[in-house]
């Protein structure tokens, strides 16, 4: 679901180098984080009408579209900023990214093929929002937890944007090995998170960017879920300089630095 003009919302850069943090894949390679706002000074409508017009592009070009495998339209909960909303979409190849912006045009043309009634669909969908946008591309991580709910309501995304850091002696395959057992001792077997994502830098402002993605049902689960974590951390590594050594080495990756959003998805505009 696009809610920018939408010639421009998958509007990117033509490539211009790859990652220098290369991990094998076998799932989604890349996702672009697109950063918009809601016009709070022009909204004038319902949140019913709103969603019925994402519904409407949502099932005419996103569910359509092969080449985006993954979306997710993540909204304001706790974040410093209330007119933050995030479009998450999810691709197998960097190429897979210029496609669907074509495949998307077609669509659109094909969704509303009276060139009147288009205008008159993306004049209403784009009112709700800025014209004003921020794009991230970044790459997935292999050892995701995936989403895995039955529930029917918006779920709780606790994005965690980290700084990686370069130790000298420091090696991809090692922060490879410790990430996967961090999280396949951690994360995946903790029954309060529904699904993990962990991005790094692909395309952007900042070559450090790591953004870790843990998924909740609701909002005390993310508690309940730090707690599960810590002693899962313990039933893991119960020797204590075990343990910290483990996560002295694991952290020598990482600058310390990090900021905390906490959003919540809309399912009826989730793919995948």
């Amino acid at each position: 679901m696009k809610m920018l003009k939408h010639p421009k919302v998958r509007q990117l850069l033509l490539w211009l180098f790859l990652p220098c943090y290369l991990f094998a894949q076998d799932g989604p390679a890349y996702v672009t984080y697109v950063t918009a706002h809601w016009d709070l000074s022009k909204q004038d409508g319902s949140n019913e009408e709103w969603l019925a017009l994402a519904k409407e592009y949502h099932e005419k070009v996103t569910m359509k579209n092969e080449y985006i495998i993954r979306s997710a339209f993540l909204v304001h909960y706790f974040t410093e900023d209330n007119s933050e909303v995030r479009l998450v979409d999810a691709y197998n190849s960097w190429a897979d990214i210029e496609k669907a912006q074509d495949r998307t045009e077609e669509l659109v043309q094909a969704g509303w093929p009276d060139k009147a009634a288009r205008d008159a669909f993306f004049d209403k969908f784009d009112g709700y929002m800025l014209n004003v946008h921020s794009d991230e591309i970044y790459r997935f991580i292999p050892g995701e937890k995936p989403v895995v709910t039955q529930s029917t309501e918006d779920l709780v995304v606790l994005v965690q944007e980290r700084q990686r850091a370069y130790p000298e002696d420091g090696t991809t395959e090692e922060f490879r090995a410790l990430h996967k057992e961090y999280v396949e001792n951690t994360l995946h077997k903790n029954p309060f998170i529904v699904g993990t994502r962990n991005y790094v830098h692909g395309w952007g402002s900042d070559n450090r960017d790591f953004i870790d993605v843990r998924i909740y049902e609701n909002l005390a689960a993310v508690e309940a879920g730090a707690d599960k974590n810590a002693e899962l951390v313990k039933a893991h590594w119960p020797d204590e300089a075990a343990r910290k050594a483990f996560f002295d080495k694991y952290n020598r990756y990482f600058t310390g630095l990090h900021a905390d959003y906490i959003f919540h998805s809309i399912p009826a505009l989730r793919k995948g």
